[in-house]
């Protein structure tokens, strides 16, 4: 029997407590230090993975409709945040590339600084915010960044794998777009608005693919679903 040191981890998606030999699936991003750029898996054992990669470890947390959910619902929100209101920090050639900024002003919207703060603490990110005249910018360190700066290719555009989500996590992200990019006129109308034709275009997928009605406008050179 096995009397020594147990690792622990526990998120949305995966909850464990293991042996320090327990082999682990990741998703590996730097090779000797360097940014790779591309999703490979490999394999690790517990104790030698670190906190800043656990985020890493693939989830299995069931099905819906014949789909895997491989995302939680907090992962989801914090891509729309930065969709609407982040900003891909310059690469570096060493660790994980580089942090993500998300911006939001406390004053105007302090609710919206309380909801991505809560986002944060939930997925376990330490962030740093940096205060500005005209409001915050909430950092995401490289180390935690380079996970979503994969999934999202570096781009402010919805990821590929989110047009296969469920629908009750299609309709939160599209919540949380309206909530950085639109606004809700009232309890069953909502509008959102972006100068990105092709983003514009992802919207209006979105918003098919979860069953939402919807009219897109344009004029001059934004459009708005």
């Amino acid at each position: 029997n096995y009397r020594g040191k147990m690792y622990k981890y526990h998120s949305d998606r995966v909850d464990y407590c293991v042996t320090p030999n327990h082999n682990f699936p990741m998703i590996m991003l730097r090779n000797d230090g360097v940014w790779k750029g591309i999703e490979t898996i490999c394999i690790e054992k517990a104790s030698a993975i670190p906190r800043e990669r656990r985020a890493f470890i693939l989830g299995s947390e069931g099905y819906h409709g014949g789909k895997i959910d491989y995302f939680s619902d907090d992962e989801i929100k914090l891509v729309g945040w930065i969709i609407t209101e982040g900003h891909f920090c310059k690469k570096r050639k060493r660790a994980y590339g580089g942090g993500i900024y998300i911006y939001q002003n406390p004053r105007k919207n302090p609710e919206k600084c309380k909801e991505i703060e809560k986002i944060l603490k939930n997925l376990n990110i330490p962030f740093k915010i940096k205060k500005y005249k005209h409001g915050n910018n909430y950092l995401i360190p490289s180390s935690f960044a380079s996970k979503f700066r994969l999934l999202m290719n570096e781009e402010k555009k919805v990821p590929q794998q989110f047009f296969d989500l469920p629908l009750k996590q299609l309709r939160l992200l599209i919540k949380t777009l309206t909530k950085g990019d639109g606004s809700f006129m009232s309890s069953h109308v909502a509008y959102i608005s972006t100068a990105k034709k092709d983003l514009a275009e992802q919207y209006q997928i979105l918003c098919t693919l979860a069953c939402l009605l919807y009219t897109s406008d344009a004029a001059d050179e934004l459009d708005g679903v």
